[in-house]
């Protein structure tokens, strides 16, 4: 989903763009994680969507880039592509809604604060960065259409560090409480990662 160019530096930052795309596919969805306690220990995802579920599972299998674990009230555990099962501080939620046709999950990720957001390809383009390179939107687009074109369920995926220029201070917000964090703050300004598309198997 993610245009790569022949430069060092363009490779490195698509390299950052494709963890960070598998870590918003880990972190933006409402499934749970639920343990079979047999000789192989193992957990099946669960959730009222079968896109969210299928992805998660894709991730997991995929394995390379890193997916989601469990969570709990509060934290996301998540699999880095290390194998290093990682826990990030979930901060606020703001649930999909038909209008908005998205959903963000804000979350502490090594000391920083990032909203990962999904939602349809009509909403997200309105919510993406001025300064993001004109040839990888171009790209993603054209991905949209052809999943379109074959009748996909099509999501986009972004995300934002979090910082004090989005309004008041971190410390601040950490103090008072993410409640007074305001949806405008985290859906804008993203950095769209890429696309997926669903067949529908009916």
């Amino acid at each position: 989903m993610i245009q790569c160019s022949q430069s060092e530096l363009q490779t490195k930052l698509v390299d950052h763009n494709v963890q960070m795309f598998f870590k918003c596919l880990g972190v933006c969805h409402s499934c749970v994680s639920i343990e079979y306690q047999n000789n192989k220990s193992e957990s099946v995802y669960s959730g009222s969507s079968i896109d969210e579920v299928c992805l998660l599972e894709m991730a997991r299998q995929a394995r390379d880039f890193g997916y989601f674990v469990k969570r709990d009230s509060s934290t996301i555990s998540y699999r880095q592509s290390s194998n290093h099962v990682q826990d990030l501080r979930v901060l606020k939620v703001f649930e999909f809604t038909p209008e908005r046709r998205a959903m963000s999950v804000v979350v502490e990720d090594s000391g920083k604060i990032y909203a990962f957001v999904k939602g349809a390809d009509s909403t997200l383009m309105k919510m993406k960065s001025e300064n993001q390179n004109s040839h990888s939107i171009l790209k993603l687009e054209d991905d949209i259409k052809n999943f379109a074109i074959k009748g996909w369920r099509t999501l986009v995926f972004g995300m934002k560090e979090i910082s004090p220029q989005d309004g008041q201070s971190l410390e601040n917000i950490l103090k008072d409480g993410w409640d007074q964090l305001k949806i405008e703050q985290v859906e804008s300004n993203l950095t769209l990662l890429g696309a997926t598309g669903v067949e529908d198997s009916l």
